[in-house]
């Protein structure tokens, strides 16, 4: 998997050969950031998951889920950089395509 940095957030790259399934989620990792705070160092990853039954309910390629999940990623970032300021320690929130938090 390849990862790019841009500015304080590091994009995870996913293709479909490298989505990570989730077992307890029965989802499929399409799309994450980390946003990076320093001082003092603390991140906040945001993930976005496809679930196993929404690709075969809908037919969804994990292209498609990856383009999606991207999309619903930088729309996350935005509304959630906010939070690192009230953070203590290293934290991840998962979010479904839908931009519903799931935990």
């Amino acid at each position: 998997m390849d990862w790019l940095w841009s500015e304080d957030v590091l994009y995870f790259e996913y293709t479909p050969m490298t989505v990570e399934y989730d077992l307890a989620l029965d989802a499929f990792t399409v799309a994450r950031a980390d946003i990076q705070a320093s001082p003092p160092r603390r991140r906040l990853s945001l993930i976005v998951v496809v679930g196993n039954r929404t690709i075969t309910v809908e037919h969804l390629t994990l292209e498609a889920a990856i383009t999606e999940g991207r999309r619903v990623l930088e729309r996350l970032i935005g509304e959630h950089r906010g939070d690192l300021a009230g953070l203590t320690t290293d934290t991840a929130y998962v979010f479904d395509l839908g931009g519903r938090r799931l935990r």
